[in-house]
């Protein structure tokens, strides 16, 4: 069936529709009709590879409704013919290949976080806040390791309210930060299944802080993963964290010291068989769904390394609970030679 999209690109539109790279800043004159470019380019991209998610951003959701999602309709109108369907109340538009493309606004911008795109588009740049890019769009497309895995466990109704079982030991999964954030996640582990029901992240405070923190709730504690470098000396005690964490009365396993990609690979080996409490690991889940590739600008390419931001450390505290193995750490803390006195 031949299909024809009743569009046809004036010379500069077209010229514009062949340049476009990663990321693009566009300014045209009045009446170039970069509204119907956008959502058109938006469309190709629909076509181009099924299971798309692409946004439309407006400055009002007003605006984008009134003006942007006419278009929309219009030009995916043949389309229609293969499949998928059109709704009026969410502004959104589904394709027969899956794909997706959705009118929004920026007046709203935390509205848009947690929706991974494929691609997205943002017309009137200069009326809206610049956390809508900073914060939400530009992480959203930027090289997720696991977006589309914690998209996955949303659908999945993995992300869910999570009672803690009593008569389960809770494991705690660390990042141990110095200048930067410390970040815990706190799992059960059943049969196949991994619970996260509990996620705390904060910055400034001594190991004793966080010894209060698991006290406070309470658990019934299992044990507890550490980072390799938690047996490094500092100069100004001569002790190591591991050891202050022992006086305190933590008695932490040690993760081996792996490949950030191996570890990265390790999560995602995990993703699939993890449920998360939707309220206290929230915080803990926009880390693992915003943590990302490194964007080389000026190659215009993913780095194959992560970039260090605010979601590092919880996806960090996440990659060494999955990296560690499941039985005893007996085995890791032979292979990096560390004082095994403490280790329980």
């Amino acid at each position: 069936m031949k299909i024809e999209i009743p569009y046809k690109p004036r010379p500069l539109q077209k010229e514009l529709h062949n340049k476009l790279k990663r990321f693009n800043v566009i300014c045209c004159h009045r009446r170039f009709g970069k509204t119907v470019f956008a959502i058109n380019h938006l469309i190709k991209t629909a076509l181009g590879k099924p299971n798309q998610r692409l946004a439309y951003i407006a400055p009002t959701y007003r605006q984008g409704k009134n003006v942007a999602f006419d278009y929309l309709k219009e030009y995916t109108q043949p389309l229609m013919k293969l499949g998928g369907n059109r709704h009026e109340t969410e502004l959104k538009v589904d394709l027969w290949n899956g794909s997706r493309l959705q009118i929004f606004g920026s007046d709203n911008p935390d509205a848009l976080r947690g929706l991974g795109f494929d691609g997205v588009c943002l017309d009137e740049f200069a009326l809206m806040s610049p956390r809508t890019w900073t914060e939400v769009v530009r992480p959203a497309v930027s090289g997720s390791y696991y977006g589309k895995q914690i998209q996955k466990a949303e659908k999945e109704n993995r992300i869910v309210d999570i009672e803690y079982d009593k008569n389960i030991d809770v494991e705690t999964w660390w990042d141990l930060g110095i200048g930067d954030s410390t970040s815990i996640w706190f799992a059960q582990r059943v049969g196949t299944e991994v619970r996260l029901i509990d996620y705390y992240e904060t910055s400034g405070e001594a190991l004793a802080h966080y010894a209060g923190v698991l006290k406070d709730k309470a658990y019934n504690y299992g044990r507890h993963v550490a980072p390799h470098d938690i047996v490094a000396r500092e100069l100004g005690t001569g002790k190591s964290r591991l050891e202050v964490a022992s006086e305190l009365g933590i008695q932490f396993d040690i993760c081996p010291k792996l490949e950030v990609q191996h570890g990265i690979e390790a999560v995602r080996n995990t993703l699939d068989q993890c449920w998360f409490d939707r309220n206290r690991c929230k915080a803990g889940i926009e880390c693992l769904r915003q943590y990302r590739k490194e964007f080389d600008d000026r190659m215009q390419t993913f780095k194959n390394k992560p970039l260090h931001d605010w979601s590092s450390h919880g996806a960090d505290a996440f990659r060494y609970g999955c990296a560690i193995d499941p039985g005893t750490a007996s085995v890791w803390t032979r292979e990096i030679n560390i004082d095994t006195r403490y280790i329980v």
